[in-house]
């Protein structure tokens, strides 16, 4: 995993400036968008791996997987500032 100061903010953000419906606009403070990425990435490597047959998955494929995850992440955040 990258030593990243870049969480890449809130992953749903809001803006009740220009928000014709500010009454349906929350501000959150909760998941940042690393996060976010992270979490959709191990979704589909855990399916993907459920799909070939690996149904026995141990403690070590679990942190393997969230490192991945998180390194995929990295790399999106990277991507989205070019």
């Amino acid at each position: 995993m990258s030593d990243t100061n870049n969480d890449g903010g809130p992953a749903f953000p809001c803006n009740t400036e220009n928000n014709t419906n500010a009454g349906a606009c929350y501000p959150s403070h909760g998941m940042a968008l690393r996060d976010y990425f992270a979490a959709k990435a191990m979704s589909v490597m855990a399916t993907g791996a459920m799909r070939q047959g690996n149904n026995h998955v141990h403690r070590e494929d679990f942190d393997q997987l969230a490192e991945i995850s998180y390194e995929m992440a990295d790399a999106m955040l990277i991507a989205r500032e070019q």
